[in-house]
């Protein structure tokens, strides 16, 4: 077997840099304008999506539908932490404070728990 010398190593190498150097570079160009043209076409993206919501919008302007909004309001029941401990505090069930203050035991046991 015979070893190569330093000439033919480097005379090989330059044959290969000039083989693979115009892929390389053709590679590292793909690359730059995949990354460029991604970056404006999201930019792209999000100015078309700001001005379509602006023109658009996809939520209406209130939270909640108008009827919707007056049916909850007539049947929220807010019921205060005070209210749930003074009644305790004259002797009622959990039961009985809940049946009293329309709300389910689980309301009244969480309100109970919130002031320890």
């Amino acid at each position: 077997m015979q070893i190569p010398t330093t000439e033919q190593v480097a005379t090989r190498l330059e044959q290969y840099a000039r083989t693979i150097a115009p892929a390389v570079a053709l590679v590292l160009a793909a690359v730059v304008h995949t990354y460029w043209l991604g970056y404006r076409l999201g930019r792209w993206l999000h100015s078309t999506n700001d001005l379509l919501a602006q023109r658009w919008p996809t939520r209406p302007a209130t939270s909640t539908p108008e009827p919707l909004a007056e049916i909850i309001a007539e049947t929220k029941t807010v019921v205060l932490v005070e209210d749930v401990h003074s009644l305790r505090a004259q002797g009622l069930t959990q039961r009985a404070i809940a049946e009293r203050l329309g709300v389910s035991r689980t309301t009244v046991r969480r309100r109970l728990a919130a002031a320890m």
